[in-house]
């Protein structure tokens, strides 16, 4: 009788703490190295470059204003009808209500548009050439 009480409330227990757990927010997880290769931290102005082979290269560039805050997720990198870089949120990237799909990426300073990303030309550079997913953080 005893052995059974106790896998009676192990298991109780086990209830409340797994309906606990989903009432708790659900934020993915993402892993660096697998799911993208570029990892920006907005508050910090600090870009992280993972090349395949070598050491991360942090940018940090603080005259690189953005006038928008881009949703927390991993964007794709491609390119506009004009040809011209910008990020792509796949379905999976958690966006507010009339919050574009896509970002285009121009170099510092660069004042065509309000809604674009700014990123310094050393890595736009390496983005186009290197990149095919970017980690956007706050």
């Amino acid at each position: 009788m005893l052995k059974f009480a106790f896998i009676a409330l192990a298991s109780g227990a086990a209830l409340a703490s797994g309906a606990a757990a989903s009432r708790l927010p659900q934020k993915p997880v993402y892993f660096d190295g697998g799911q993208y290769s570029a990892a920006l931290s907005q508050g910090a102005r600090q870009w992280r470059l993972q090349p395949l082979v070598g050491d991360d290269v942090d940018v940090i560039d603080h005259s690189c204003m953005n006038r928008t805050h881009v949703p927390v997720g991993v964007w794709l990198v491609s390119r506009d009808g004009a040809g011209h870089l910008q990020l792509l949120a796949p379905s999976s990237t958690i966006l507010p209500t009339g919050y574009p799909s896509q970002i285009a990426l121009h170099p510092c300073g660069d004042t065509g548009s309000e809604t674009a990303l700014q990123v310094p030309p050393v890595v736009l550079g390496w983005i186009e050439n290197n990149v095919n997913s970017v980690l956007i953080d706050d």
